[in-house]
């Protein structure tokens, strides 16, 4: 019979489990609540693991991913810093979610809605292709027999210009 040799989790991982599933929340879930751009990361520390060309090393929560995790999931800052083995009055906790900066623009992607992600998306295909933009109407600029404009269409000045 083959034994199972990946680390227990430690008691962070284990509360944090638990509190996660209190909720009814997945891991997914939970990972976009904390703001966090992977929920793997989440998973390995819920597992107390990561794994490494096949061998399972150990893993611990830093403090930013206590912090975190501990708002997504409803639990006291501090009393989660102490289970994860850290001396909260040594730890700066910011006072909301915003006030930690982000890490990376994984990080700031999932903070948005679909129409910010939408207007990054055009702005990105606009940067790539000026004829690529359309205003309120879906016409283009070439469409409308008029140069490509330096800032986007609104719908204010699209009226402005057609007398409509």
């Amino acid at each position: 019979m083959a034994t199972d040799d990946a680390p227990r989790p430690n008691p962070f991982g284990e509360e944090l489990k638990a509190r996660r599933l209190g909720l009814n929340l997945s891991v997914r879930a939970a990972a976009t609540r904390a703001g966090m751009g992977s929920h793997a990361r989440w998973t390995q520390v819920e597992q107390g693991y990561v794994s490494v060309k096949g061998e399972k090393i150990r893993t611990e929560a830093g403090e930013d991913f206590v912090i975190k995790a501990a708002r997504a999931v409803k639990w006291d800052i501090p009393e989660a810093l102490r289970k994860a083995g850290y001396d909260p009055d040594t730890v700066h906790i910011p006072e909301s979610v915003e006030d930690t900066p982000p890490r990376t623009l994984e990080d700031l992607w999932v903070k948005l809605n679909d129409q910010q992600r939408a207007v990054i998306y055009n702005l990105a295909r606009i940067m790539v292709d000026p004829d690529a933009i359309v205003d309120p109407q879906g016409r283009t600029a070439e469409t409308q027999n008029r140069p490509v404009p330096r800032v986007l269409f609104s719908a204010e000045e699209d009226t402005k210009d057609t007398g409509r």
